[in-house]
């Protein structure tokens, strides 16, 4: 399997996203390169995957026109296809807040209990810092009961997206 790395600009940050063969989404950061503990993980759901650089040009400007529309407040929803990968239990926290409306947050108290697992907020935060979609999977909407709580992305785009959602002032 090939696995192709793009990277482009939208507003100040310069994303790199990961596709599949399909074009679908494996993986986006707000980073200009792949943590080395994400192509690790990769590396044990895609094993002998190889990452080349150099995505299709068509994914990576309709990618980068989804997410500019999203991060200029025009759109509310990413119509791109994404492939979701990681545990059983991580998929179903990221499908458990994937129904949070945009503008909305919820607590991790309230993931867990969604999930029939009330004293899992350890699990429930390892699993959304393991998102590999975030925006798509919005673990952003996802907040302590006193506080934003982390994100894999940094605070700092955390509080930007809920501001650009309504949720925090500006």
């Amino acid at each position: 399997m090939k696995i192709f790395e793009g990277r482009f600009t939208v507003r100040e940050f310069t994303f790199t996203a990961l596709f599949d063969e399909k074009g679908r989404l494996l993986h986006l950061t707000f980073r200009e390169e792949p943590e080395q503990r994400v192509l690790k993980r990769m590396a044990r759901y895609f094993p002998g995957a190889r990452i080349e650089e150099g995505a299709p040009l068509p994914w990576r400007s309709e990618l980068q026109r989804v997410l500019q529309g999203y991060l200029e407040g025009r759109a509310r929803e990413l119509p791109f296809p994404v492939r979701f990968w990681g545990t059983p239990f991580e998929k179903r926290v990221w499908e458990t807040i994937s129904e949070i409306p945009y503008g909305e947050v919820r607590t991790y108290a309230w993931v867990a209990e969604r999930l029939g697992k009330p004293g899992a907020l350890r699990a429930v935060g390892r699993a959304l810092a393991a998102n590999p979609l975030p925006l798509f999977i919005p673990c952003h909407r996802i907040v302590a009961r006193r506080g934003l709580g982390g994100f894999s992305q940094g605070l700092e785009i955390k509080r930007m997206l809920l501001e650009l959602e309504g949720v925090l002032r500006q």
